[in-house]
């Protein structure tokens, strides 16, 4: 509030401490200025609102590179996030009427090429999971959904992109085909079962190290049907080689 004049006793006028007089001042009440609600609205508008009615605007912008693609893929920028002092607050006096606007600024990301990343989930979704191995299922799962998931914002940079495509293909080409082992386990136990104690130590050497060689492979994590089938094989020939020294000495 300003005094913009007086009246009572003359200016300049002397008087001493206790005498009676009566002053009279006049005073000019400040304009008032009611911040209205503008979250959300355009940052420039917001500004435009506040100006006609007579306030100072601060703007102050907020970078958004700190956000994670999912925070960022929520905002909006270019918009007031926050005003100080807020909406519905106390009238501000129009002398001290400065406001600041707080909002995201244009982020430098760009639009990115989701192409790969399409055709990599495409992919993923015709894959037979019944044919493969629990624990490589369970990884790829999480990288589909993962890929997905960031197909889905509208808003990530390239490299989060490219990654999400990079761990589904890597999460496939890790899938491993559920082997049958029965028939292996089968013809190591029948050459367990030889009784070979007539034959040469060489015969018995033979045998322990196929034994050895085979549980082994049995063993190996992610051994391939092609693994195990030629093991068998190697089995099947060590038994026929033992069964025939074996008759030989009878």
């Amino acid at each position: 509030n300003t005094i913009i004049r007086q009246s009572g006793l003359d200016i300049g006028t002397r008087i001493d401490p206790g005498q009676e007089g009566t002053i009279v001042l006049y005073v000019a009440k400040a304009q008032e200025i009611e911040i209205p609600p503008l979250v959300g609205v355009n940052i420039n508008t917001a500004k435009g609102i506040l100006e006609n009615l007579g306030a100072v605007v601060e703007l102050k912008a907020i970078s958004s590179e700190a956000l994670s693609d999912e925070e960022f893929s929520q905002i909006k920028t270019m918009e007031v996030i926050k005003s100080d002092p807020e909406a519905d607050s106390i009238y501000i006096q129009k002398q001290d009427s400065k406001v600041i606007l707080e909002y995201y600024e244009e982020s430098a990301r760009v639009v990115p090429n989701k192409t790969r990343l399409k055709t990599m989930i495409d992919q993923a979704n015709e894959v037979d999971k019944t044919i493969f191995t629990p624990e490589t299922v369970k990884v790829f799962e999480t990288a589909l959904q993962r890929a997905e998931n960031i197909l889905e914002l509208d808003k990530q940079n390239q490299t989060t992109v490219d990654d999400a495509a990079n761990n589904l293909q890597s999460a496939m080409e890790g899938l491993t085909i559920l082997v049958d082992k029965v028939p292996l386990q089968t013809q190591l136990q029948v050459l367990e079962n030889l009784d070979i104690s007539s034959l040469s130590t060489d015969d018995r050497n033979w045998r322990d190290e196929t034994v050895v060689d085979t549980k082994m492979i049995l063993n190996t994590p992610n051994v391939s049907q092609s693994q195990l089938d030629t093991q068998w094989e190697i089995v099947s020939s060590v038994i026929e080689g033992l069964k025939s020294q074996l008759e030989g000495r009878e």
